[in-house]
C-alpha cells in the first residue's frame, strides 16, 4: 500500500458548505429556507418531520422539491439515489445544490425506531428481565454516523436543522444545564456538531432573530474559517448568504452581519419653569 500523498494546509479549499443550525421551536428554521431561493440556489428538502404537512406550511408559497423519509429503509433508498450522480445531486429529475434536512431531530426519531425494531422492543422504558434500556443507546450513534457520512459525502451544500433541548452534566450543586441539538442519547448531541464546518445557534436578540456563530459557555457554536475571515458573532438568519460567505464571498460576509435596530429617542421638550422656581429666580435677582 503506497503512502498517502502529502498536501499543504494553504491549499485547503472546501467545495461545499456543511451547516447545523439548532434553535427553539418556532424560531423560523424552516421559513429561512426561502433565503436560499432568494440567493439563487436550488434547494431540496429532505423531510423527516411528522404530520401531513411535515412542518412546511411557512414555505408553502415556494416551489421547492421535498423528499419525504419516514423510516430507515426509505432513508437508505434515498441516500443511494442522491449519490447516483458523481458530479451533482439529482432526485427524480430535480437538480439540488443545497440539501436541507428538516429536521435532524426527525432523523433521531427514525434512528430510535430502527433501534427498537432491531432489539424487538415496542418501547425503551419497558422493564422486564433481559431488557436493558442502555443497549439501544449504544446502537443509535452508529445510525447517526451512517446518516452523516451519507449526507456529507454528497456533491452539494448541506444544511441540517434541529430543535434545541437541555443537556445536564454533574450532580447536585455542581450540576450544569446547557442547550444542545435535540438528538437521542447523550453521545450524539456532543459528537455530531464536530463533524460539520459550521454550527450556528438560532436565538432572539432584542426582539430579532439572529444566528449566533460563537460559543457561549457550553453552548456550541462556531464556523471554521481562517483568522483573516471572521464571522460576526450575530448574523442575519440567511442561509443563502451564510453559504456564500463560507465559500469566500466577502460581500456576502459583510451583508450577513446583523445590524441592531436604530433606536430613535423622541424629542423631549425643555421642562417648563414652575411658579416656585420663578419666585426663586426673582428673589435671587433682587438680592
Amino acid at each position: 500500500m503506497p503512502l498517502p500523498k502529502m498536501f499543504r494546509s494553504k491549499d485547503v479549499r472546501a467545495a461545499y458548505a456543511s451547516v447545523l443550525l439548532y434553535s427553539m421551536p418556532r424560531w423560523g428554521k424552516t421559513n429561512a429556507i426561502r433565503t436560499l431561493v432568494e440567493q439563487g440556489f436550488r434547494p431540496g428538502i429532505l423531510s423527516t418531520d411528522q404530520g401531513d404537512s411535515r412542518g412546511l406550511q411557512t414555505i408553502s408559497d415556494l416551489d421547492v422539491p421535498v423528499i419525504p423519509v419516514d423510516n430507515w429503509d426509505e432513508a437508505q433508498l434515498v441516500f443511494a439515489e442522491l449519490h447516483r450522480k458523481r458530479t451533482h445531486v439529482e432526485y427524480q429529475g430535480e437538480l439540488i445544490d443545497v440539501l436541507v434536512n428538516d429536521s435532524l431531530s426527525g432523523f433521531g426519531s427514525i434512528w430510535m425506531q430502527q433501534g427498537l425494531d432491531a432489539m424487538g422492543w415496542d418501547e425503551v422504558g419497558v422493564a422486564h428481565p433481559g431488557h436493558d434500556p442502555r443497549r439501544i443507546y449504544a446502537y443509535i450513534p452508529e445510525k447517526g454516523r451512517q446518516t452523516m457520512k451519507a449526507l456529507q459525502s454528497l456533491p452539494c451544500h448541506l444544511i441540517l436543522l434541529a430543535r434545541e433541548t437541555l443537556a445536564e452534566e454533574g450532580e447536585g450543586q455542581s450540576k450544569v444545564q446547557y442547550l444542545v441539538p435535540e438528538l437521542p442519547g447523550a453521545k450524539l448531541p456532543r459528537e455530531l456538531p464536530g463533524w460539520l464546518d459550521a454550527v450556528v445557534f438560532g436565538k432572539i436578540l432584542n426582539g430579532q432573530r439572529v444566528m449566533m456563530t460563537e460559543a457561549e459557555g457550553k453552548l456550541v457554536a462556531g464556523i471554521r474559517a481562517p483568522e483573516s475571515r471572521r464571522f460576526a458573532k450575530y448574523c442575519k438568519p440567511n442561509y443563502g448568504l451564510l453559504i456564500k460567505a463560507m465559500m469566500g464571498d466577502d460581500d456576502a460576509l459583510a451583508a450577513l452581519k446583523h445590524t441592531p435596530p436604530t433606536i430613535v429617542k423622541p424629542d423631549v421638550p425643555a421642562p417648563r419653569a414652575t411658579q416656585a422656581s420663578k419666585s426663586t429666580t426673582t428673589s435671587a435677582k433682587g438680592a
